[in-house]
């Protein structure tokens, strides 16, 4: 028994002091969640442990989330890690990495899950993808300058010598004409 205790309490810091997000979700509750959770979503454990999950997934994410849960808790086969979208207490946005397996609580299915916030991840991912298309638009732009001045440079090797000519004729002929 004293083995255990310490196991448990060893198993307990680890996941308090993870930082991350630490759930058991069963019958559309959290059950259980650690204190990084709350970190990252602005919500305290209190207010976490009365809100329906889906509550806190953003709405184009919802039936991904609910269909991934049900694989795992029907033991299906299913993705070992997935991305979305939560909903911060501020309203603002937060990318996660999500994986989870099926246990047993109570004597009822549940879901073990981990979680990690990966927004900054993802928004660098965004801005050297918006980067690198900007880059190829001014390199588009860089080469159709260059084909217009090379246009513009064949016309006037065209026009000078047909302007010289012209001029030559021009003298040649009388002022009245």
């Amino acid at each position: 028994e004293e083995t255990l205790r310490q196991q448990e309490t060893l198993f307990r810091r680890l996941v308090e002091s993870s930082s991350a997000f630490v759930f058991v979700y069963q019958e559309s509750r959290l059950r259980y969640m650690n204190s990084a959770g709350g970190v990252m979503l602005g919500y305290n454990q209190v207010e976490l442990a009365n809100t329906d999950l889906f509550d806190l997934v953003h709405p184009n994410f919802r039936e991904q989330v609910q269909e991934q849960i049900q694989l795992r808790l029907q033991e299906r086969p299913a993705p070992p890690q997935y991305e979305m979208k939560v909903l911060h207490k501020d309203g603002s946005e937060r990318w996660m990495l999500f994986t989870g397996s099926r246990i047993e609580l109570e004597g009822n299915p549940a879901l073990l899950g981990v979680a990690f916030d990966i927004s900054e991840q993802k928004n660098a991912r965004e801005v050297r993808a918006k980067l690198q298309q900007e880059l190829f638009q001014s390199q588009k732009q860089q080469a159709l300058g260059r084909l217009a001045g090379n246009i513009a440079q064949h016309c006037n090797n065209l026009l000078t010598p047909i302007l010289g000519f012209t001029e030559l004729t021009l003298e040649d002929l009388p002022p009245e004409s």
